[in-house]
């Protein structure tokens, strides 16, 4: 006899008191990849909405598909299925082309590892994401400054990027996503490979950002303790949302 297999139990999600328009909205979200004629289905059929000011917090296990929904969510990987929207612009209606720039002037991304130009220093990697969509270097290096300062390391503008400790570089990662003024900040597992302290301060940072600067923030981690920073938060496990909730603040 087959044993029965429990299935998942969604949790209904409290949504907030006051109606805010999405900044994203994501709806029937297939993935699956297709390798010497075997089929692996990695999403099924995932809806989610992104409102101004949220603080999204992506949770589950190695191999859930969560890092799969945050490429899709950030214009990186086509869906098999299903659309994504920012601010009414379904983006994968849009070409290559057209997607690469909306990507990089609507998106701040940081990564679980800092990727640096090593021949620049701190400032001039911050000012990166300016330099590519034609602003001038004096004005974007102007701009990374400000951003620097937001994240408490103004005082390493003209540092080697790998000088500084893993948490800094982070904090670093975190002003160059955010020196562009984008609409949505996403980051994939930003927190591991850090000590607890300095992704204490790595989550305040990104929580900071949704209450003072405004900012929708997407992150996706495999450690449930660091939920409580968000307001939004959704558990995936096999592909599919198991448990959505969200933090009254």
């Amino acid at each position: 006899m087959i044993a029965e297999i429990a299935q998942p139990v969604v949790e209904t999600p409290v949504s907030p008191t006051e109606p805010l328009v999405a900044e994203l909205e994501a709806r029937g979200i297939f993935k699956s990849f297709t390798r010497r004629k075997n089929t692996a289905e990695i999403l099924h059929g995932i809806d989610l909405v992104v409102k101004p000011k949220e603080f999204l917090i992506i949770s589950g296990q190695s191999g859930s598909g969560k890092t799969t929904l945050l490429n899709i969510l950030a214009g990186l990987d086509s869906p098999t299925n299903g659309s994504v929207v920012i601010r009414g612009e379904d983006i994968y209606r849009l070409s290559g082309d057209r997607r690469a720039r909306f990507r990089a002037t609507r998106f701040g991304i940081v990564y679980q590892q800092a990727r640096w130009l090593q021949s620049l220093n701190v400032v001039q990697n911050v000012s990166l994401p300016l330099i590519t969509v034609g602003v001038s270097q004096s004005k974007a290096e102007a701009q990374a400054v400000e951003a620097l300062k937001k994240v408490g390391l103004d005082n390493f503008a003209e540092s080697d990027p790998l000088d500084l400790s893993g948490g800094e570089q982070q904090r670093v990662g975190i002003a160059r996503a955010i020196v562009h003024d984008p609409w949505l900040i996403v980051a994939d597992e930003p927190t591991g490979n850090l000590d607890t302290h300095n992704a204490d301060l790595v989550m305040q940072l990104f929580s900071s950002l949704t209450r003072k600067e405004g900012k929708a923030v997407i992150l996706v981690t495999h450690n449930p303790i660091y939920e409580f920073y968000g307001t939004h938060l959704i558990e995936i496990r096999d592909g599919t949302v198991v448990r959505e909730s969200y933090n009254q603040t």
